[in-house]
């Protein structure tokens, strides 16, 4: 079987992922493929840090921009059509290159995880949604140990369909994740900061996106009446600036949340990466570039 290659780039929110990517694909014929599970919605740019129209415009992207605020998008949604996507830049003589944060799109994707076929249920979704976390934790730990300890357990969502699945199907969550060759042959780059770096260029990151018209972008999608989706998907930003746009907290209130909020969230992104054991780490600070390409190289000299 030949075996289809495939690049990753992955790290923590604002490590630059973007930023390299677009320079990598000035030296090597990539096509960027989406692992964000956040950049799938169309109008949520800002608080995601979306690439640009501009930036879009100098290599292809894909997955971005599928799906409207108030639809559902899954692992296994994302499984499939980056799968498809990957498929159809090999046939074009090029190299997809996956870029994102959410690191178990990465994983479903490189692994060939047997997702769950369990259909989301509205009814048993909303009565689970409304039980406290803590109960939703509790339940989960006695019924599927393994989940318990991968699931990140400060997302509701994940906890939310972990124990859904077990409801539907009897089977424990965990017991879904079999995996299965992808048939890839994949090279998987890391990008890191100190902590202190990296903290600084989240709180720098904030300001920018509050002067490029983060606020301003809430309100819109607001008064499009997708408040109570901004608040059910719990995109890092989105509901604090929804607080400012109902009036229910003072700007300088809100930003201090987002920033905290996405240090928080940066902190859960490296303790999954550290999991993986075969990403190859490129230290920011110095010339990540220069260190991809190394590695990339090698990576095709074994290829052939």
């Amino acid at each position: 079987m030949t075996r289809l290659p495939v690049l990753a780039l992955v790290g923590p929110t604002a490590s630059g992922k973007t930023s390299l990517a677009l320079a990598l694909a000035r030296e090597i014929p990539f096509e960027i493929v989406s692992a964000d599970s956040a950049l799938v919605y169309r109008g949520a740019d800002l608080g995601t840090a979306k690439p640009t129209p501009a930036e879009r415009a100098l290599v292809p992207h894909h997955l971005i921009d599928l799906c409207d605020l108030n639809d559902s998008f899954s692992v296994a949604d994302f499984q499939a059509l980056a799968r498809q996507a990957v498929e159809d830049i090999v046939a074009r003589g090029k190299l997809p290159l996956i870029v994102g944060g959410t690191g178990l799109y990465v994983r479903a994707l490189l692994r060939g995880y047997t997702l769950p076929e369990a259909a989301p249920d509205p009814a048993l979704r909303e009565e689970l949604k409304a039980t406290p976390l803590e109960d939703l934790l509790a339940e989960l730990e006695r019924v599927d140990p393994v989940a318990y300890q991968r699931v990140d357990r400060q997302n509701p969502r994940r906890v939310v369909r972990a124990v859904e699945v077990f409801r539907q199907t009897g089977v424990p969550f965990s017991a879904h994740y079999a995996t299965s060759d992808p048939g890839l042959d994949s090279l998987l780059l890391g990008l890191r900061w100190t902590l202190e770096k990296l903290h600084q260029r989240i709180a720098l990151r904030t300001r920018q996106m509050l002067e490029d018209g983060f606020l301003e972008e809430v309100r819109a999608l607001a008064e499009k009446g997708y408040g109570p989706s901004l608040r059910r998907l719990r995109l890092i930003g989105y509901p604090e600036m929804l607080d400012v746009v109902e009036q229910k907290k003072s700007l300088q209130q809100a930003s201090l949340e987002l920033e905290r909020n996405t240090r928080r969230y940066a902190k859960r992104q490296l303790t999954w990466f550290r999991r993986e054991t075969d990403i190859h780490w490129l230290e920011a600070e110095g010339d990540p570039l220069a260190q991809a390409l190394e590695l990339i190289r090698e990576w095709e000299k074994q290829r052939c």
